[in-house]
Protein backbone atom coordinates (compact mmCIF):
# COMPACT_ATOMS: atom_id res chain seq x y z
CA UNK A 1 0.00 0.00 0.00
CA UNK A 2 1.55 3.55 -1.00
CA UNK A 3 2.30 5.82 1.95
CA UNK A 4 -0.53 8.24 0.85
CA UNK A 5 -3.08 5.42 1.44
CA UNK A 6 -1.57 4.65 4.44
CA UNK A 7 -1.85 7.98 6.11
CA UNK A 8 -5.34 8.71 4.78
CA UNK A 9 -6.62 4.99 6.26
CA UNK A 10 -5.48 6.35 9.38
CA UNK A 11 -6.78 9.67 9.34
CA UNK A 12 -10.26 8.93 8.58
CA UNK A 13 -9.70 5.96 11.60
CA UNK A 14 -8.98 8.99 13.85
CA UNK A 15 -11.92 10.77 12.62
CA UNK A 16 -14.24 8.17 13.12
CA UNK A 17 -12.56 7.65 16.96
CA UNK A 18 -13.39 11.28 17.50
CA UNK A 19 -16.89 10.88 15.22
CA UNK A 20 -17.83 8.04 18.08
CA UNK A 21 -15.94 10.08 20.99
CA UNK A 22 -18.51 12.97 20.10
CA UNK A 23 -21.55 10.91 19.79
CA UNK A 24 -21.41 9.05 22.95
CA UNK A 25 -20.76 12.71 24.61
CA UNK A 26 -23.95 14.27 22.64
CA UNK A 27 -20.97 16.80 21.71
CA UNK A 28 -22.70 19.30 18.73
CA UNK A 29 -19.92 17.97 16.56
CA UNK A 30 -21.43 14.95 15.82
CA UNK A 31 -23.74 16.89 13.75
CA UNK A 32 -21.29 18.31 11.15
CA UNK A 33 -18.83 15.31 11.24
CA UNK A 34 -16.19 16.42 8.33
CA UNK A 35 -16.11 20.17 9.33
CA UNK A 36 -15.59 19.63 12.96
CA UNK A 37 -12.95 16.99 11.60
CA UNK A 38 -11.18 19.95 9.49
CA UNK A 39 -11.25 22.34 12.48
CA UNK A 40 -9.80 19.74 14.85
CA UNK A 41 -6.93 19.21 12.81
CA UNK A 42 -6.61 22.79 11.84
CA UNK A 43 -7.38 22.42 7.89
CA UNK A 44 -9.91 24.24 5.78
CA UNK A 45 -12.56 21.93 5.38
CA UNK A 46 -12.17 21.96 2.05
CA UNK A 47 -8.92 20.84 1.97
CA UNK A 48 -9.95 18.03 4.52
CA UNK A 49 -12.86 17.35 1.85
CA UNK A 50 -9.81 17.06 -1.43
CA UNK A 51 -7.57 14.60 0.97
CA UNK A 52 -10.40 12.54 1.18
CA UNK A 53 -11.58 12.38 -2.33
CA UNK A 54 -8.03 11.80 -3.43
CA UNK A 55 -7.46 15.11 -4.94
CA UNK A 56 -4.42 16.14 -2.14
CA UNK A 57 -2.48 13.73 -0.17
CA UNK A 58 -1.50 14.41 3.29
CA UNK A 59 2.38 15.24 3.14
CA UNK A 60 4.62 14.99 5.98
CA UNK A 61 4.25 18.15 7.65
CA UNK A 62 0.49 17.54 7.80
CA UNK A 63 0.61 14.41 9.15
CA UNK A 64 2.31 15.84 12.02
CA UNK A 65 0.19 18.12 12.68
CA UNK A 66 -3.00 15.64 12.59
CA UNK A 67 -1.00 13.01 14.79
CA UNK A 68 -0.26 16.08 17.39
CA UNK A 69 -4.44 17.23 17.58
CA UNK A 70 -5.16 14.14 17.91
CA UNK A 71 -2.73 12.89 20.45
CA UNK A 72 -1.27 10.08 19.26
CA UNK A 73 2.23 9.46 19.13
CA UNK A 74 4.16 10.79 16.13
CA UNK A 75 5.37 8.16 13.36
CA UNK A 76 1.04 7.26 13.27
CA UNK A 77 -0.46 8.04 10.12
CA UNK A 78 2.46 6.70 8.37
CA UNK A 79 2.41 2.92 9.42
CA UNK A 80 -0.63 0.23 9.26
CA UNK A 81 -2.90 0.76 12.16
CA UNK A 82 -2.94 -2.42 13.46
CA UNK A 83 0.70 -1.40 14.41
CA UNK A 84 0.73 2.37 15.09
CA UNK A 85 -2.86 3.57 16.58
CA UNK A 86 -3.30 3.42 19.53
CA UNK A 87 -6.49 0.88 20.58
CA UNK A 88 -8.64 3.60 21.46
CA UNK A 89 -8.55 4.93 17.89
CA UNK A 90 -8.59 1.02 16.44
CA UNK A 91 -11.98 0.33 15.67
CA UNK A 92 -14.15 -2.18 18.23
CA UNK A 93 -13.80 -5.80 16.82
CA UNK A 94 -18.07 -6.78 16.42
CA UNK A 95 -19.13 -9.81 17.92
CA UNK A 96 -20.80 -12.07 15.27
CA UNK A 97 -24.39 -13.68 17.34
CA UNK A 98 -25.94 -17.09 15.88
CA UNK A 99 -29.48 -15.84 16.86
CA UNK A 100 -31.61 -12.77 17.30
CA UNK A 101 -31.61 -13.80 21.12
CA UNK A 102 -28.23 -14.18 21.88
CA UNK A 103 -27.48 -10.64 20.71
CA UNK A 104 -30.02 -9.41 23.05
CA UNK A 105 -28.68 -11.46 25.71
CA UNK A 106 -25.34 -9.85 25.02
CA UNK A 107 -26.72 -5.98 24.86
CA UNK A 108 -28.71 -6.65 28.45
CA UNK A 109 -25.51 -7.68 29.67
CA UNK A 110 -23.74 -4.51 28.09
CA UNK A 111 -26.65 -2.70 29.89
CA UNK A 112 -25.58 -4.33 32.89
CA UNK A 113 -22.17 -4.05 32.62
CA UNK A 114 -22.39 -0.58 31.81
CA UNK A 115 -24.59 0.44 35.26
CA UNK A 116 -22.19 -1.45 37.53
CA UNK A 117 -19.11 -3.06 35.67
CA UNK A 118 -17.74 -4.94 38.96
CA UNK A 119 -21.11 -6.20 39.96
CA UNK A 120 -21.92 -7.27 36.07
CA UNK A 121 -18.18 -9.52 36.25
CA UNK A 122 -19.10 -10.98 38.99
CA UNK A 123 -22.25 -12.31 38.10
CA UNK A 124 -21.23 -13.45 34.84
CA UNK A 125 -18.42 -15.26 36.33
CA UNK A 126 -20.78 -17.30 38.94
CA UNK A 127 -23.10 -18.26 36.62
CA UNK A 128 -20.37 -19.17 34.37
CA UNK A 129 -19.13 -21.52 37.23
CA UNK A 130 -22.48 -22.91 38.37
CA UNK A 131 -22.69 -24.29 34.46
CA UNK A 132 -19.31 -25.81 34.92
CA UNK A 133 -20.24 -27.39 38.01
CA UNK A 134 -23.88 -28.78 36.57
CA UNK A 135 -21.52 -30.09 33.57
CA UNK A 136 -19.42 -31.92 35.69
CA UNK A 137 -22.06 -33.62 37.93
CA UNK A 138 -24.14 -34.60 35.44
CA UNK A 139 -23.52 -38.43 35.15
CA UNK A 140 -21.78 -39.81 31.73
CA UNK A 141 -23.11 -42.11 30.15
CA UNK A 142 -20.57 -45.07 29.50
CA UNK A 143 -19.86 -45.50 25.39
CA UNK A 144 -19.79 -49.43 24.82
CA UNK A 145 -17.97 -50.39 22.30
CA UNK A 146 -19.25 -52.39 19.03
CA UNK A 147 -17.60 -55.46 18.52
CA UNK A 148 -17.27 -56.96 15.18
CA UNK A 149 -18.79 -60.87 15.03
CA UNK A 150 -16.76 -63.31 14.70
CA UNK A 151 -16.07 -64.95 11.16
Amino acid sequence: MEPAEVRLQNALLLRDHFVRKWRTEGDERARTVETSYANLIEVNPSHWSQIKSGHRHIGEKLARQIESKCRVPRGSLDHAAAQAMPAKVLPRPTLECESDEERHALQLFQVLYRMNPNDARQRLLEVLQGELLKQQAAPRRSVIPLRRPNR
